[in-house]
Order: C-alpha cells, then structure tokens, then sequence
C-alpha cells in the first residue's frame, strides 16, 4: 500500500460543484481510471481519500489537495497522472501526482485571489479598511454559534492591484482545523461600511504549512 497526493484545478463551472459533489465525482474517477485504489475494510468496503481543505461553493481554485492510498506498492506514479486525468470531467485538471511530505493536519494559511468590480473611490475605501487596526465581524463557529471576531491579526498578508473598474484583491488566510477564515467575511465587512463592490470570482490559489511552503 502506498499513499499518493494529488494536485488539481478546479475551475469554470465547477465552482457550482459543492465539495460533497466533488468527493462523489472523484470516487468515480478512480473505479474508472482502472488504478488499484486501496479499499477500507469492514462491511462496507470504499476507496479511501481525503481532501486537505474542502472548497467553498462558488469559488474556483489553482490548487487543490486529495490523498488516496494505492494497494500496489510498486505502481509506477507516473502513471497514474494520465489515467486519473483521462477521466476527470471537464473544469477539472489533475496538475500533479506524488507522495504526500506532510499531513494535512498541518496547513495553516490560504491564499486568495479575489477579482473585484469597483470604481476607484470604493477602491480606495477598501484599502483604508485594510489599513485599520480593527476589522470586527461576526463569525459562524463550528457548533453554529455566532460571536464576533477581530480579523486583523488573522490576515498575513494583503494586496491589491488595481486593474480597468476593479482590481484583484491577495489576501494570505488562517485556514485548517485551528482557525479559518473565508474571505468572503471581508466582503461583508465591507459592504457593511457602505463600499460598494463586486466579488466577480474568487480563487483560492494555494494553502500552506507555516512556513508558507505548499501543503
């Protein structure tokens, strides 16, 4: 048995695919890729993965995480990049297939890529947003309770380039089981500070251990 990471893309409408879709759709990928997925054991036998931090509805991202295991300790992993992608549907594309060096346990960070349709004076409210000490919010916790939360020192890192009616908005994010922040709550910050602005897609573009390498 060997454990084997995959790296792909999820993009164009599949931002409409909920992350329990997506492990559907990938269970099926690999009973049709024909590779000799490790099964569970039990009653109840299935393929096992896991994905290092699922996707929000209606995001896309650059770089996505799942961890399989293949029966055959001597399958060749060159292999199975062309046999998953082969039958992946469309908006999906494997990127990269390979051992695992850490566990996803130990992500701390996500990072964005938020294309936003604004005028320039609504860009500048949003910058002097960023730019307080203080961005208070009201968070929804795991056990569905709300309690407010000070986002500023959750955000590593921010930029923004400003681009024709817009711009795109970096933001470096807490994320794992400690702590995660969607950047959509930004959004909402600001929207209740009376910025006017679009979120025209949002990308999540890598997540990190806490060293700022990729997972």
């Amino acid at each position: 048995m060997q454990d084997v990471r995959v790296i792909y893309q999820k993009s164009g409408r599949a931002k409409y695919i909920s992350h329990l879709d997506v492990n559907r759709m990938m269970l099926r990928a690999l009973k049709r890729s024909g590779l000799p997925v490790w099964h569970t054991q039990g009653y109840n036998p299935r393929p096992f993965i896991s994905f290092a931090l699922p996707l929000s509805l209606g995001f896309t991202s650059t770089y996505e995480v799942m961890d399989f295991r293949l029966s055959d300790d001597a399958y060749d992993l060159d292999a199975v990049l062309p046999k998953l992608q082969a039958v992946m549907p469309e908006s999906f594309r494997i990127l990269e297939v390979t051992k695992p060096a850490h566990k996803p346990r130990d992500l701390c960070y996500a990072s964005f890529a938020l294309h936003l349709v604004c005028d320039r004076e609504n860009v500048q409210r949003l910058c002097a947003m960023l730019e307080q000490t203080e961005l208070f919010v009201q968070k929804q916790t795991k056990k569905k309770q709300i309690k407010q939360i000070d986002l500023k020192p959750h955000i590593k890192e921010w930029q923004f380039e400003p681009e024709t009616g817009g711009g795109v908005l970096k933001l470096i994010l807490p994320a794992g089981n400690t702590l995660n922040i969607n950047p959509m709550l930004l959004l909402e910050k600001a929207e209740n500070e009376g910025i006017s602005l679009e979120a025209e897609s949002v990308v999540r573009t890598g997540i990190y251990l806490k060293n700022m390498q990729l997972l």
